[in-house]
């Protein structure tokens, strides 16, 4: 019964990581597609910086997710 539990809670915590990685992915396509509607570029560029980094940084976690 234990060992089920274990694995139960083990499942839990994978899914709620590859929850965290969707919503994180969902965040860079919403900055990247409220980049294209400001005007002044500079502002532009910083928010499509913030996506890119974002990006960067979801794509290392999800390459990090164990898949056993």
């Amino acid at each position: 019964m234990e060992r089920l539990y274990a694995e139960g809670t083990e499942a839990k915590d994978n899914e709620d990581k590859y929850i965290l990685s969707t919503v994180f992915f969902a965040a860079v396509l919403f900055f990247s597609a409220m980049s294209l509607r400001l005007d002044w570029r500079p502002l532009r560029i910083v928010v499509m910086c913030c996506a890119a980094t974002m990006l960067l940084g979801g794509l290392i976690f999800v390459l990090t997710l164990d898949t056993a």
